[in-house]
């Protein structure tokens, strides 16, 4: 809407609703920030930016009644709150308009024209600052809906990742479960055959002692027959 109003007027207007308590000044001050975005990239950036570069969390009742509890905007305290003060300021300004229509059509009647145009133009202030609550209740519910929109999508990103994090941590913990039975079961088997050689070795140094005897054996046999047969020449 900003862009629709010359700046004197929209800064006039801006200052009214941050001061005024039936607008932005109750929330403002009970600690809300207020900034201006007029449809250029420029703003929404600075106002994307003011809100994830935030250096503690904001939270605030309406966050806890639109995220926890599930509540509309309406349904919020700071929207039943926002919605009874316009309603009380539109009543306010529809009676005063009625009573300036009373007054114009009095002064028509009159024929004072003087005072017929200042009437109009009252009038149409009044029917402007009505178009002007309503206009600012309707962005307000649409900057609320685009932000809880963000941040389902954020979450939802989150969670994705987190979810593909956990999937490829349980493959890795298998990868690991995996080669420590492998190497388990090669530790066992090394074992056995450790064992085996111990047991064995004993029989395997004294095959050459076995061996020794009985070639000691044979050359004495031969020996004897060698000398037997010569006697009997």
């Amino acid at each position: 809407m900003w862009d629709k109003v010359p700046d004197v007027e929209g800064t006039q207007r801006e200052k009214e609703l941050k001061e005024r308590a039936e607008f932005w000044g109750y929330m403002i001050e009970k600690g809300s920030s207020c900034y201006r975005l007029d449809n250029t990239a420029a703003t929404a950036r600075k106002l994307v930016h003011m809100l994830t570069n935030h250096d503690e969390p904001i939270a605030v009742e309406i966050q806890r009644q639109l995220v926890d509890e599930k509540l509309t905007l309406n349904e919020t305290s700071a929207g039943k709150q926002l919605q009874s003060e316009i309603i009380k300021e539109r009543k306010k300004w529809e009676q005063e308009r009625r009573e300036l229509k009373l007054q114009m059509e009095k002064a028509i009647k009159q024929r004072d024209r003087e005072a017929q145009e200042a009437l109009e133009g009252e009038c149409n202030r009044l029917k402007r600052m009505i178009n002007k609550a309503e206009e600012n209740t309707s962005a307000l519910r649409s900057t609320m809906e685009d932000l809880i929109d963000r941040r389902d999508r954020k979450v939802a990103s989150l969670e994705k990742e987190m979810q593909r994090q956990q999937a490829s941590h349980k493959e890795e913990l298998k990868r690991i479960e995996d080669n420590r039975a492998r190497f388990e079961k090669e530790r066992v088997e090394l074992e056995k055959k450790r064992k085996n050689m111990i047991v064995n070795a004993p029989r395997i140094w004294n095959l050459p002692n076995r061996y020794a005897s009985h070639i000691d054996i044979g050359i004495s046999q031969i020996a004897t027959n060698l000398q037997n047969s010569t006697k009997k020449l």
